[in-house]
């Protein structure tokens, strides 16, 4: 982003994970909602920052950080100029309604109803009984849409954790939307991004070739 001549922003969220480098809430208390308030904070910092263009934010998260991203956006508030989104994990009431029946399910939880949701395949996902009560019976769908601008959805046809179809109908709820499929690409666009869980059915490589100038095409007709 920074050679394309973007500011690029990374942080952790309070509370995302076990060793964040963020303090203010632990792993039990983290929610999407008391993420959305983290970011809230971070785009207050950022309009204050030398050099940063406050008519000019953009928004742009991956899974979870892409559910927390679209939530974020819809308050006009805010000015948002851009969202991207990768894979952005819509699916996460229907995960929790699933686990709530069929209770305890190995690997993928430890049953919603009385705690955390274990580890889901070993992928260090575990979210707690906080966590699942804000998302239980959440309509993700009912409350995005009203950004008005343009949104950028990228996401992999092979993605086994949010099925593309989550980002399908986000592209429906929107006003102004486009999702660009990465062929072959699991959830995550190279092999780092899920370790040897990517490699599983037909999962991702190194679609960064792909994804990144997209990516900069976006910035560049929406920022610029």
């Amino acid at each position: 982003m920074a050679k394309a001549g973007f500011c690029a922003y990374a942080f952790d969220f309070c509370g995302a994970c076990d060793d964040s480098r963020s303090t203010g809430r632990t792993t039990d208390e983290m929610t999407p909602f008391t993420e959305v308030a983290d970011l809230k904070l971070v785009i207050s910092c950022l309009k204050q920052m030398e050099g940063i263009d406050p008519e000019k934010i953009c928004l742009l998260g991956s899974s979870l950080g892409g559910l927390v991203s679209a939530l974020t956006a819809e308050d006009a508030s805010l000015g948002i100029a851009g969202l991207i989104l990768f894979y952005p994990a819509f699916n996460i009431p229907d995960l929790i309604a699933l686990m709530d029946q069929f209770g305890d399910f190995g690997n993928l939880g430890g049953g919603l109803g009385g705690g955390s949701w274990g580890d889901f395949g070993g992928m260090g996902m575990g979210y707690s009984e906080a966590f699942c009560n804000a998302m239980r019976g959440y309509d993700v769908y009912a409350n995005i849409g009203t950004f008005a601008k343009n949104v950028l959805i990228l996401h992999g046809s092979n993605d086994m954790i949010v099925k593309i179809s989550y980002s399908e109908k986000a592209v429906e709820t929107y006003p102004d939307a486009t999702l660009v499929t990465i062929e072959g690409a699991n959830h995550g666009f190279n092999a780092d991004n899920l370790g040897s869980f990517g490699s599983m059915m037909g999962g991702s490589t190194d679609y960064d070739s792909i994804v990144i100038p997209e990516v900069i095409n976006y910035l560049n007709s929406h920022l610029k």
